[in-house]
């Protein structure tokens, strides 16, 4: 639900006013009216002080006549503003006070939050400056562009796997060992510029982590984590268990 829907605003007034019948200029006749009808809820999201000046309810800051970009009146301004040059000045100051303007979070953003906070950690504006803050930080700024870009239920798993896998520096599709791929990076020696990981030597390929190995202290990789390949090639990661009686002995 639209936050405007806390306003009234009375569609007999919205005509009215458009018609020039009243003089307080709300818009012209060039508006849809559905761009009149949001610019009535905005005259009514404004107030009036002793002073008579006009404050923003969404921020309660005095006017200086354009919105900064945080206030969230600031796209329905944008609306109202975007036909045949029709432009409304909005009521909103051009000074922030962060604390009454702060947007509420999405709620993927919530849940992110909360998890932090089940995990044990503070939150964050309380946490020390370090590197768990910035983490956290920034997973926050990622999830809220991940809110804002409106997925679907389709669209979402579709675009974190895409990311997941270009943000790791892995390919979309698989290797072809095409001479393209291929960096020289020593004498007879090359390394896929595709995949970082996958080499090739005398002109045998081969993915350097093709295995992990796993035990109480963690995943690693050796020697013993190259797997020869052939093309094309989709690269891949076995995860072995490792048993403390058999770490040493040759795979």
């Amino acid at each position: 639900m639209s936050r405007f829907n806390e306003f009234y605003y009375d569609e007999e007034d919205v005509n009215e006013k458009s018609n020039g019948n009243t003089g307080e200029s709300v818009g012209n006749s060039n508006r849809s009216k559905e761009q009149r009808v949001i610019l009535s809820m905005l005259e009514h999201a404004t107030r009036t002080e002793n002073t008579g000046e006009k404050y923003c309810k969404a921020c309660g800051v005095e006017t200086h006549r354009e919105h900064h970009e945080n206030c969230w009146l600031k796209p329905a301004w944008d609306l109202v503003n975007s036909k045949d040059g029709a432009k409304e000045q909005g009521p909103c100051a051009h000074k922030i006070d962060s604390k009454k303007h702060e947007q509420e979070d999405s709620n993927l953003v919530a849940f992110a939050k909360r998890e932090f906070l089940v995990l044990g950690c503070k939150k964050i504006e309380e946490e020390e400056e370090g590197p768990n803050k910035r983490i956290k930080q920034d997973v926050i700024e990622l999830l809220n562009i991940f809110s804002k870009q409106g997925h679907s239920g389709f669209s979402a798993p579709c675009c974190l796997d895409i990311f997941n896998k270009l943000a790791r520096f892995e390919p979309l599709s698989p290797l072809t060992g095409k001479e393209a791929e291929w960096n020289e990076i020593g004498d007879n020696y090359y390394q896929n510029n595709r995949c970082a990981r996958v080499f090739k030597r005398d002109d045998v390929a081969y993915d350097s982590e093709g295995r992990i190995f796993r035990d109480f202290t963690g995943c690693y990789t050796n020697i013993n984590s190259r797997v020869e390949i052939t093309f094309p090639y989709t690269p891949k990661r076995e995860y072995i268990d490792m048993d403390i009686k058999v770490i040493g002995k040759k795979l």
